[in-house]
């Protein structure tokens, strides 16, 4: 009896051949109509009542996760994860309307 397969993307029939496959591909590989992800990041002061919303552009590059904030040129940051990334442009946006 042939297993079936674990995954339509791998076709693997066990989680060993899909743990062996991811390992040598990227997800990007197959998602070829994905697009690059954009959204937005919404800080408040404690003292101002308006709010102002910044554009992060966030980008794949091979094991990275690349990305930057729009509107503020050198708020840049890379990652190894897109969790990471956001929080790391989290804070340097933070740290750049400091000044």
């Amino acid at each position: 009896m042939v297993a079936k397969p674990k995954t339509s993307i791998s076709k693997a029939s066990s989680y060993e051949e899909m743990g062996e496959f991811w390992d040598a591909h990227d997800f990007t590989e197959f998602d070829t109509n994905c697009p690059d992800v954009a959204f937005t990041i919404t800080l408040a002061d404690a003292e101002a009542v308006q709010l102002e919303t910044y554009t992060a552009l966030l980008k794949r590059e091979d094991d990275w996760w690349i990305g930057w904030i729009e509107e503020i040129p050198g708020v840049n940051a890379q990652e190894r994860t897109r969790e990471e990334l956001i929080a790391s442009l989290e804070v340097a946006l933070e740290e750049a309307l400091e000044f």
